[in-house]
């Protein structure tokens, strides 16, 4: 008969536990007063449950130190870890709670949650068991990159070999993915770290100037040039230069930008003297080239040129591991920099933050991971925190408000948890998110703008070519054909 182990040194949640367990599940019962007897308990019997009180402070140490055993198997198989709390889950078990605490028991006991939960166990049984968990990291000069999504591993290894090269790197991805922050990193890896790293996004650089701003101009070069100025490839001479929003720019400075990738030489403008462009170049976009040089919106030998060492980074939806590790090391910066002090965190809050699409990735989680310190009471991290959206598509997508989930603290993807379909991902689109986020700002482009960490131009032009904006500057969303505007979409104009 299979074994449920009971946890706690609390003789009266161990006795009102025992009854339910057992007629409920049908399973045999023990108990462990303290973590270190749990281990032997396991090895000396069939167990296929742990039932962990987390509410016992004074033994958080002992309790780390059995999830770490618990992680690498004992007998040739791994329990199923349930948690025990009433606070939520204590700071110190945070790094590892993830990876190894599958499901939650409220207190007081429900009868159906506890069914839920050792019904998951049997289901987990016929799965194949889950592989051991890796990290990799990337590190340099206080940056680092670490990843436990094993899809991102080549993507470190290849990387790690050409950061040192002085050669040319195109980063892709989704907004708020962190190719600012990986391109830095490059930058401290190489060989021209010594020199200054500058960070350019072109969206933000007023059209009619993007290429005075990055070749620079001499004086008289045109009617406001009153005096020559150096340009970005010539402020970060010696390091490295990154051009973000590289979708941006326009046919000129496409093929100017190549003419310096193939020569290394360029000109100021209004000057016909060659300078050297001494930078190691970086250029990013959250746009497919591939899909604009398709277009014939983007030189497709420019594309060509760059996709020689194009390094893509994983949406965070993708890299489901790194969530919650991600959420505490912001978790843990905000609290040190705000002075706040924040010891627990309620299991649904952690179910919500693994479960909700991201869909401004690492910068929406770094945000929302701030307001949730900032609004935390009692140093709980708790739900309430979290922005409204949020937590409605997270609890959507746990199929419950209790965070039970299967092995590796994922909600089961089964008919109580729609939205990891092709219409719900469709429906996630870049488009949609345009909408919401200008929705919520009252179709204020400006503040949109910043809420989504890119310029208004690069905003515009993202409107633009999603069809919600026209060429003049105010045009409502053209409405499908039987006149009715589809939900949730909106006239998008200029708010002064």
């Amino acid at each position: 008969m299979t074994t449920a182990l009971i946890v706690s040194p609390d003789e009266s949640l161990c006795t009102n536990l025992r009854h339910p367990v057992s007629s409920l599940t049908g399973w045999a019962v023990e108990t462990a007063a303290r973590p270190a007897e749990a281990l032997t308990s396991i090895q000396d019997h069939s167990v296929g449950a742990v039932l962990v009180d987390f509410r016992q402070e004074d033994l958080e140490t002992e309790i780390h130190e059995l999830l770490e055993c618990l992680e690498k198997g004992l007998r040739g198989r791994s329990p199923r870890v349930i948690g025990i709390a009433d606070r939520g889950y204590p700071r110190s078990v945070w790094p590892i709670l993830d990876r190894v605490v599958s499901g939650h028991i409220n207190l007081p006991i429900d009868s159906e949650s506890l069914i839920q939960q050792f019904a998951s166990i049997h289901d987990a049984e016929k799965e194949s068991p889950a592989a051991a968990v890796e990290e990799r990291t990337l590190t340099a000069n206080g940056l680092s990159f670490t990843t436990r999504t094993a899809a991102m591993f080549p993507f470190l290894s290849q990387l790690a070999r050409v950061a040192a090269r002085d050669v040319t790197l195109l980063f892709t991805g989704e907004t708020g993915t962190g190719k600012s922050y990986l391109a830095q990193l490059v930058h401290e890896l190489s060989e021209r770290r010594t020199g200054p790293f500058f960070a350019t996004a072109c969206g933000a650089l007023p059209p009619d100037l993007i290429e005075s701003e990055l070749f620079g101009h001499v004086r008289g070069a045109f009617t406001s040039a009153v005096r020559s100025s150096e340009g970005r490839f010539e402020a970060a001479r010696g390091g490295t230069l990154l051009l973000d929003e590289i979708d941006v720019l326009g046919p000129k400075e496409q093929s100017r930008l190549l003419h310096v990738i193939e020569t290394g030489k360029y000109e100021p403008v209004g000057s016909t003297d060659t300078k050297i462009a001494d930078v190691r170049l970086i250029v990013a976009s959250n746009v497919d080239l591939k899909m604009l040089a398709d277009r014939h919106q983007f030189r497709a030998d420019l594309y060509y040129r760059l996709n020689v060492l194009e390094f893509h980074l994983m949406p965070l939806r993708e890299r489901q591991s790194d969530i919650i590790p991600l959420a505490t090391r912001f978790i843990d910066e905000t609290c040190q920099r705000h002075g706040i002090p924040v010891t627990h965190m309620d299991s649904e809050f952690m179910a919500i933050v693994k479960q909700y699409h991201w869909p401004g990735n690492i910068r929406e989680l770094l945000n929302q991971m701030r307001r949730a310190v900032l609004l935390s009471k009692d140093g709980i991290l708790t739900p309430d925190s979290l922005s409204l959206d949020l937590r409605n598509e997270g609890r959507n997508q746990s199929g419950n408000g209790n965070g039970n989930g299967n092995g590796n603290g994922h909600a089961k993807l089964t008919s109580r948890s729609p939205g990891w379909n092709l219409s719900r991902r469709l429906a996630n689109s870049e488009r949609e998110f345009l909408v919401e986020t200008l929705k919520a700002h009252s179709n204020n482009r400006a503040a949109t703008a910043r809420a989504l960490g890119i310029s208004r131009t690069a905003l515009y032009k993202k409107l633009h070519r999603f069809g919600l904006v026209e060429a003049d500057e105010g045009i409502d969303v053209p409405p499908p054909a039987n006149g009715q505007p589809k939900a949730g979409e909106l006239a998008v104009r200029e708010a002064s």
